[in-house]
């Protein structure tokens, strides 16, 4: 009886830790409009339990008001500080930008799973939700959930 009172123990635990793993995925997203653009920015966040595995960001400027020449620099611009970012980033971050018609797009993958949270933190590419980079080990969904919401993303 008390081999079977155990298993059944150990099994519980087992399916409890399990859950803990489970996979999970939010989307926010903030619009604004700044000197005469519409900037929107969306943001995916794919965990395990509360450890962010992946975050994606879509970064969309509408250059609909601007002419084809200001349109040209504003893309030049962009293209300058993205490509420079772009060296600078370690193998687990992908990142794509160019001016499509009307629309500026920048995005952002990071493959937080397989990268080095501390050289990703150091890089700006994200944030010690802890507020501590050097003992940061994981990103937590949670809070980076939280910090979203309170800088105006509102859930998807």
């Amino acid at each position: 009886m008390k081999k079977l009172v155990k298993l059944l123990l150990c099994m519980t635990l087992v399916l409890a830790l399990a859950g803990c793993g489970k996979e999970q995925k939010a989307t926010y997203k903030m619009e604004q409009d700044m000197m005469g653009m519409t900037i929107t920015d969306t943001q995916i966040i794919t965990a395990k339990g509360d450890k962010v595995v992946r975050m994606e960001e879509i970064t969309e400027i509408s250059f609909a008001d601007f002419t084809d020449e200001e349109k040209e620099l504003a893309a030049a611009t962009y293209d300058e500080t993205y490509g420079a970012m772009k060296d600078g980033a370690p193998d687990s971050v992908k990142m794509e930008y160019g001016l499509d018609g009307d629309v500026y797009r920048f995005t952002l993958d990071i493959d937080i799973a397989n990268g080095d949270i501390k050289e990703l933190i150091d890089g700006g590419f994200v944030y010690a939700t802890s507020g501590d980079a050097e003992k940061a080990i994981f990103i937590s969904f949670k809070q980076t959930c939280e910090g979203l919401e309170k800088a105006g993303y509102t859930a998807q």
